[in-house]
């Protein structure tokens, strides 16, 4: 359970010490004065003369996260050469009407199947580390060789971010998978490139955490192993990861680097990751079905959380944060987008503009709504966040 959402700044985004009842907040960092205008449903307040509440919100918290988490480089001479190489718009464009999530499956069907699975051969680099996409698929094509997990995960996570989307590997008892964050749906999704399958509870794709929590509750018996770009159902006894999943998700590793081209691990030194503990397996080791231990978890650069919220953070999000204005409401967006290009406004059913950093929007008789996202390097769009407010 989070605390209370803080009081913001429009301006800085510092928080801020809230103010009496009606009255001005004044930011200890910027200086400046302002009167308050919470996007929270409920909330009431009067300006010149008129009186208004908040309908409606759909607003994230974005709040600072106590562990780092880097991205690849969307602009990367070696991140575009990816996109182009491969031609990887053409891949997932005939899934375009369908969706991001559809296109985003498109991708790791591909990654899938573009290559034999299996123990890497002798002839492959000995370090994954410094093993890219383009050289995995470069030496499949021309030597024959072999790739399992670690590899595949690798890989999807670069070609992910060639597409403009944000990746991050994770390993859960020995195995190699990763998350996507969905813009689309507005969260993380595990995804196995390996078995080109994710998993899913009632039409909703799940991230590794909601995985883990499902297996506690009841061992999964209320999620669905989904194969391949059209989400082909698999029956729960007809998969191999089918059989390992809930050994696999009752511990798992986020790793926090995922800019492989820009920070290299060409001395093959472990990079960080985040392993989450909390009530269930305080006082448990790390260990898989068979009782070993797994390496990933028990190395110095492993640390620990029992906040779901450094693990299930929002990505490519903008809070809005207003502020009473003359005929209207000083608008402020905080975001966190890896790769920012820049953020986006709508006003009812407006087109979309850049936003204008202190700008007032008009508050009409009626409902207004504002909307916001932001955009990175790449093109990619965040989720919409809305509040909606009415003149009483």
């Amino acid at each position: 359970m989070h605390p209370p959402r803080p009081l913001k700044c429009p301006d800085c985004f510092a928080r801020v010490p809230s103010p009496s009842r009606g009255g001005e907040a004044r930011c200890p960092h910027c200086r400046r004065a302002f009167r308050p205008v919470l996007a929270v449903p409920g909330f009431r307040w009067t300006q010149d003369g008129r009186r208004f509440s908040v309908l409606s919100a759909r607003n994230p918290d974005v709040r600072p996260l106590k562990h780092v988490f880097v991205f690849e480089n969307f602009l990367h001479p070696e991140v575009l050469r990816l996109r182009r190489r491969f031609r990887l718009d053409r891949l997932v464009a005939p899934f375009a009407r369908e969706g991001e999530f559809a296109r985003q499956r498109a991708l790791r069907h591909w990654v899938s199947s573009a290559w034999t699975s299996g123990l890497p051969s002798v002839r492959a680099p000995a370090r994954v580390h410094t093993l890219h996409a383009g050289e995995m698929f470069r030496h499949a094509s021309t030597r024959g060789c072999q790739y399992f997990c670690t590899y595949k995960a690798y890989a999807m996570v670069e070609f992910a971010a060639a597409l403009g989307w944000n990746a991050r590997l994770v390993s859960a008892g020995g195995h190699m998978m990763s998350e996507l964050w969905s813009n689309e749906r507005g969260k993380w999704v595990f995804f196995d490139s390996l078995f080109n399958l994710h998993v899913e509870k009632e039409g909703l794709p799940l991230s590794c955490l909601e995985i883990q929590r499902e297996y506690r509750k009841n061992g999964g018996r209320d999620v669905e192993y989904r194969w391949g770009r059209r989400r082909t159902l698999l029956p729960a006894d007809g998969h191999e990861f089918v059989h390992l999943l809930p050994a696999q998700f009752a511990w798992f590793v986020v790793w926090t680097n995922a800019n492989f081209f820009d920070e290299p691990n060409e001395k093959g030194q472990a990079f960080s990751r985040l392993l989450f503990r909390d009530r269930h397996n305080r006082r448990l080791r790390w260990t898989d079905a068979s009782g070993e231990g797994d390496r990933y978890a028990t190395l110095p650069s492993t640390r620990e959380t029992s906040d779901p919220a450094d693990i299930d953070f929002p990505l490519n999000v903008a809070e809005i944060l207003l502020a009473a204005a003359p005929g209207g409401v000083r608008l402020g967006l905080e975001t966190r987008t890896p790769g920012l290009k820049r953020l986006l406004v709508r006003v009812d059913g407006g087109p979309w503009r850049v936003f204008d950093a202190g700008g007032t929007i008009p508050l009409k008789q009626g409902r207004t709504a504002i909307r916001a996202r932001s955009e990175n390097q790449a093109g990619v769009r965040g989720p919409e966040s809305e509040v909606v407010i009415e003149e009483r």
